[in-house]
């Protein structure tokens, strides 16, 4: 019976100090497999731009409602991506719940409805790329930004981790935290990013940095 216990309380210790390390090694894995996708978010981005004379994909099109129409249904429809499973990213599965983003109804299980990919875990920076609503108002809501516009590629924000401050995804990141187009700082106080030039990082404190309303991360110079 003491050996028993002993036994027991063996493996009790070794349980503790084992599951912080899987739970770290879950963690980068998750964080391994968003930069990844991101990665590749922004690679479609570029065959995108090369494809239309350095044009990036506008975040809408004028006359068409966001539920018909939207850069990320727009890249896997014409194939710059190949699964929609790229616009999930691991890590918010145990954050955000709504059956749009992760679920039944999600873009992986309803690919081909274009309303779903409202709902993804990535978001667009359209103020400024997506968009010239920052530069002109409502007058530049529908005019993406050029390759040419673009002065510091490598600290111009294209794509981020975020959320709708609930519990699903969206499509689109605003300058300013605000609404429903924030910023998820998910993997451990940071957000997966995808900036102009191409390159993924994991970026700190990316909602209060970024999204600060000074547009420093996300505009054109």
């Amino acid at each position: 019976m003491i050996e028993l216990l002993v036994v027991i309380a063996i493996i009790s210790i070794l349980v503790s100090i084992m599951l912080p390390a899987l739970r770290s090694a879950k963690e980068i894995a998750q964080t391994t497999i968003c930069l990844t996708n991101l990665r590749q978010i922004g690679l479609a981005k570029q065959m995108y731009l090369t494809d239309h004379n350095g044009a990036y994909i506008p975040w809408n099109v004028e006359g068409m409602h966001y539920s018909h129409w939207n850069w990320a249904w727009t890249l896997k429809s014409a194939d710059y991506i190949g699964s929609p499973a790229l616009y999930k990213c691991p890590t918010s599965k145990d954050m955000l719940s709504y059956i749009y983003t992760n679920g039944v109804e999600d873009v992986e299980n309803r690919p081909n409805t274009i309303s779903r990919y409202n709902w993804i875990a990535y978001g667009y920076n359209y103020y400024y790329i997506g968009s010239s609503y920052r530069l002109k108002g409502s007058a530049g809501l529908y005019e993406p930004a050029h390759e040419s516009d673009i002065h510091n590629p490598s600290e111009t924000l294209l794509v981020a981790d975020q959320w709708n401050g609930s519990v699903g995804g969206q499509q689109l990141i605003n300058d300013n935290g605000t609404g429903i187009l924030l910023i998820h700082d998910r993997h451990k106080g940071a957000a997966g990013t995808v900036w102009a030039d191409g390159h993924a990082e994991s970026f700190a404190d990316a909602y209060t940095t970024i999204q600060d309303g000074t547009g420093l991360y996300m505009d054109r110079e």
